[in-house]
């Protein structure tokens, strides 16, 4: 048994951020049915990398779900689509904010043909507000948010975080707001809309940025991989790579010298405090830490350095991190049979139910792949299915 067994999403989401949503909760058990134009179907269905003609990224996003193909600006898909509402626990959308209510597919429309609907949206900006009506991807939102100028060098340009950071934890905001929408009507038997801004989501983990110039009304700087207040905090040279080193007390000063036998750094006068540390890092200090780590193997100062129970690693490449030891303990990579790219690699399921615990069972459905079922399942019969494919108005894979 999965904690979602039993509930059923009629899913409108594309691309990475809402699609994530819906994909963990598919890992859970919710019944996942992904409606989709025909013709017009998921961008992500086209996004490198591909494997027998088909993305990868999207078996990723999207495994565990089911798809039906659907014109749903025509009155017979619309219809459909009421079908299936009437039936769901929830309606999950990332469509430009309106345009489900332009459909007539927005939630007052909805909830009129199930009162106990939730209907969960997600766009860049929200529902409300001066942006609302506007396009911006990942890159906007990071730009927008404060995220970019806190990323990076001081004496660089703002950059980026190097994964799709602000589509992935509203993903992540996303999938609990409904959870906890499940639970409220669980309780009461009340539906209810819930509108997530991405850029909300982004803004909420800014930490010290804001706090910092609400308070004092100061900005703070890029500072790059350094942390104002700890040092050293930072990635040094290795031998074959970089060493991640977080060193927040004095105490942790003297255990990371005794572990690399850098007696003399231990003993010197200007490196005795954090804050004198801090002081001399640029001017000193990293200079000098460099001269005994650049000899090094990167996993070799991991291994001594995790022995003396210090917060300090080897800083992994994407194939490295992939190959470690503690990735395939955690089940974190997970072999699927995909119906369209076949044998693939993927991501697993990061929260560990101990109780009903989540899973990967399959990839991603071809488009339409269960149009005809879900149907069937709806009442609709031979003859019907047969017109509306006639009609264009759905598709079956």
């Amino acid at each position: 048994m999965k904690a979602l067994d039993g509930v059923t999403i009629v899913d409108f989401t594309q691309r990475h951020a809402g699609s994530v949503a819906t994909m963990i909760l598919a890992d859970f058990g919710a019944k996942v049915i992904k409606i989709e134009r025909p013709g017009s179907e998921d961008p992500a269905r086209n996004w490198a990398p591909m494997q027998n003609g088909h993305s990868v990224y999207f078996t990723y996003l999207n495994r565990g779900k089911e798809s039906m193909s659907v014109d749903y600006t025509t009155e017979a898909g619309r219809k459909i689509v009421m079908d299936l509402v009437k039936k769901a626990d929830v309606v999950c959308e990332s469509l430009p904010c309106g345009e489900m209510e332009e459909l007539g597919l927005g939630y007052e429309a909805l909830k009129a043909v199930n009162p106990e609907i939730i209907y969960a949206s997600l766009s860049a900006f929200g529902h409300t507000g001066p942006r609302k009506d506007k396009k911006a991807d990942d890159l906007t939102l990071q730009a927008i948010g404060g995220m970019m100028d806190r990323t990076g060098f001081a004496d660089g340009p703002a950059t980026p975080v190097g994964c799709r950071v602000s589509n992935h934890i509203s993903a992540v905001y996303l999938a609990m707001g409904i959870n906890l929408a499940l639970i409220h009507k669980q309780k009461t038997g009340e539906g209810q809309e819930l509108d997530l801004s991405e850029l909300d989501c982004l803004f909420a983990m800014m930490e010290t940025g804001p706090w910092v110039y609400s308070i004092t009304g100061k900005v703070l700087p890029r500072t790059g991989n350094s942390y104002p207040s700890i040092s050293p905090y930072d990635t040094l040279k290795a031998k074959n790579g970089y060493l991640s080193v977080g060193i927040s007390t004095d105490n942790q000063w003297q255990k990371f010298c005794a572990a690399l036998d850098m007696t003399d750094l231990a003993q010197n006068e200007l490196y005795m405090t954090n804050e004198s540390r801090g002081d001399n890092y640029e001017t000193g200090l990293k200079q000098e830490l460099e001269s005994v780590t650049s000899q090094h193997d990167k996993f070799e100062l991991e291994s001594k350095l995790r022995e003396a129970k210090l917060a300090c690693a080897a800083v992994y490449t994407v194939p490295e991190a992939m190959a470690s030891e503690h990735i395939a303990v955690r089940e974190m990579l997970v072999n699927v049979d995909d119906e369209g790219a076949g044998k693939v690699t993927i991501p697993g399921t990061t929260i560990k139910m101990m109780g009903t615990p989540g899973g990967v069972e399959k990839g991603a459905p071809l488009a339409g792949e269960n149009t005809r079922e879900e149907l069937f399942n709806l009442g609709y019969t031979d003859a019907m299915v047969a017109e509306l494919t006639a009609d264009k108005i759905i598709k079956q894979a």
